[in-house]
């Protein structure tokens, strides 16, 4: 049962410019019931005086050179460091629309992974993320191609 169950925390320290700087603290698990199946979660809390507080949940299956998540996403708007995160893949697209509304999503994302070779993968996401505070769903698609040197 050990090597199914894998425990992690996180530490990051961010300063940004003229803002005051601010502590991010997180712990996640991943459970793998089957050789391919994982459930994975993380829980983030920023020393931020106020929406400081993240946490997601999704599932993975994998087949062949493939896989295929779903993950439920909750983070307030201090909640973590959208670079030094597990949400970093998502701040690539979302924190820019962020910028002026602030970190805060709650949604979905889903992903898709096709291993080419040993070095290089294609991956594809979608997003369908809403801000607290402001109407109707930002929904988002984009692809990255992986290659390993």
């Amino acid at each position: 049962m050990q090597k199914k169950i894998k425990l992690g925390a996180a530490y990051a320290h961010s300063k940004p410019d003229a803002i005051k700087a601010v502590n991010y603290k997180a712990i996640n698990t991943s459970f793998t019931p089957s050789a391919n199946f994982a459930i994975n979660t993380e829980y983030a809390k920023s020393s931020a005086d106020t929406a400081n507080k993240a946490y997601l949940i999704g599932g993975t299956y994998s087949w062949s050179k493939n896989s295929f998540s779903a993950t439920h996403l909750n983070v307030d708007n201090n909640g973590n460091d959208a670079w030094n995160s597990v949400y970093s893949r998502i701040g690539l697209t979302v924190y820019g629309r962020n910028l002026e509304l602030g970190n805060a999503m709650k949604g979905w994302m889903y992903s898709f992974n096709h291993q080419i070779t040993k070095n290089t993968s294609l991956s594809t996401y979608y997003l369908d993320v809403s801000t607290p505070g402001y109407s109707g769903h930002d929904k988002e698609g984009f692809v990255e191609l992986s290659v390993k040197f």
